[in-house]
């Protein structure tokens, strides 16, 4: 689950909450002391029932005890200024509008407690789906690749077979590939529970742009021998950055671009926008629809196209997306003109330093 989605309760919308109904409560008992006399009760508990409204229309937080908190200020208030020292005795109608009042209290810390259990509720669905479909993707991606070790493995031990060098060799090779498939996704998980539990500690050090984008578009075009250009100027200013993990979010997006556009040219682009820089990777292929250019970083989510069967378990844009946000930048997707997909890496720039010649 892409962790931008993600509000947490008892957040800066939990604190507007607080805020809305410390400060209308200060607001309002403040010249309804000063002019109680010439007030009507009535109005003084209405005034008071508004902020209640008010603070009760901001999320709960975490548990309804903090609705009763908002609540409780404005009812103290209200009694204060209706009940307090100098204050002459509650009428009838009074007494019925402040048991509105109340009410009205009550209600809000009902809609609390209501919020906070569909809000447990939600959590509780998001941890089943996430589980399910961890386990339905890392069962299958786990079974391929044994599956393969083991009938390679199985069929060099057979003592009844005698393979030639060739065949032989392609046992090998399969053990070999399939090996570091399983290692692949042993990373992913470990990576993503990290990310998970906000443990991704990048290991920062300065570096450039060039020095960052040349080693996996070099390694990509190797593996495949299609068309890979690399664009950085040298002006470009450095970045903080963990070379292995940046290295590992190019990889991957390099991966998808000749995965999804086989046979088209694939680029790979930076440039200065503000006081960070960009690094593009750019492709030519179907593209990703607009509804779904957010959800492809949602874990275990795949896009099909580009002439072939998703595969991986889904979590590799959402480890970059992490990688990214990690080092304090952000990673987006957007079409590129023409048709294709362009991946867009933003990492903070670093200011330039002037050089003093001697």
């Amino acid at each position: 689950m892409d962790v931008s989605r993600r509000l947490a309760l008892g957040g800066p919308r939990g604190t507007l909450g607080y805020v809305v109904a410390i400060a209308g409560t200060a607001l309002v008992t403040g010249p309804l002391l000063v002019f109680r006399g010439d007030v009507s009760k009535t109005t003084v508990v209405l005034a008071y029932l508004l902020v209640v409204t008010a603070a009760d229309g901001q999320p709960p937080g975490d548990a309804d005890e903090r609705v009763t908190m908002r609540s409780a200020g404005q009812v103290v208030g209200a009694l204060v200024v209706v009940a307090g020292p100098g204050s002459p005795g509650l009428g009838g109608a009074e007494r019925r509008v402040l048991a509105t009042f109340a009410n009205q209290a009550a209600l809000a810390v009902e809609r609390g407690r209501q919020e906070e259990q569909r809000n447990r509720a939600l959590a509780l669905q998001e941890t089943d789906r996430l589980r399910t479909a961890l386990l339905n993707s890392v069962s299958h991606d786990l079974r391929t690749p044994l599956a393969s070790i083991k009938a390679s493995a199985s069929s060099l031990l057979d003592g009844e077979v005698r393979w030639s060098d060739a065949e032989r060799d392609e046992f090998l090779a399969t053990i070999n590939s399939e090996a570091d498939r399983l290692t692949r996704l042993v990373h992913n998980l470990l990576d993503m529970s990290r990310i998970e539990a906000g443990a991704l500690d990048p290991r920062l050090v300065e570096t450039s742009l060039a020095e960052l984008a040349g080693p996996p578009a070099r390694r990509a075009r190797a593996a495949s021998g299609q068309r890979i250009t690399v664009d950085v100027p040298e002006e470009l200013p450095a970045v903080l950055a963990d070379p292995v993990r940046i290295d590992q979010v190019l990889t991957n997006l390099l991966d998808n671009a000749r995965g999804y556009a086989p046979g088209s040219p694939v680029e790979v682009v930076a440039r200065q926008v503000g006081d960070t820089v960009e690094l593009r990777v750019v492709d030519h292929g179907p593209g990703i629809p607009g509804p779904e250019r957010d959800r492809v970083f949602d874990q275990f989510y795949r896009v099909e196209g580009g002439g072939r069967r998703p595969e991986g378990t889904g979590m590799g844009l959402a480890i970059c997306r992490g990688i990214a946000l990690a080092h304090g930048g952000s990673l987006q997707v957007e079409p590129t003109p023409g048709g294709g997909a362009s991946f867009v890496l933003t990492l903070p720039a670093l200011a330039r330093r002037e050089v003093v010649r001697p």
